[in-house]
């Protein structure tokens, strides 16, 4: 059972919006996402695991960032901000796939 300072000092680091969308990155991620989905409608006859996979890196860019905004730590905020620089990664290499010649 915890005492009283304790109880309090948890309520104090407890995790309540802390404004995640406030943050550009994030809305640029949204955007990103956003502009990913129009342009994979315009794209015929694409395997629908490249589209998927772009799509999935394009969301999970923003998700990262918001949830290691929404963690309790430096440490963890800034691993989170690595995955979600990886998912970018991900997404440029999927973008440069695309373009690849078909007839290998």
């Amino acid at each position: 059972m915890l005492d009283g300072t304790e109880n309090k000092r948890l309520e104090v680091r407890k995790n309540v919006n802390r404004g995640y969308r406030k943050l550009r990155t994030w809305r640029m991620g949204v955007d990103l996402y956003a502009f990913l989905y129009e342009k994979v409608k315009e794209i015929p006859d694409r395997p629908y695991r490249l589209i998927a996979q772009i799509l999935g890196a394009g969301l999970s860019i923003s998700a990262n960032i918001a949830e290691g905004y929404c963690r309790r730590s430096l440490k963890e905020y800034l691993n989170f901000l690595n995955i979600a620089l990886a998912s970018a990664g991900i997404k440029r290499t999927d973008s440069e796939c695309d373009r690849a010649p078909t007839d290998m």
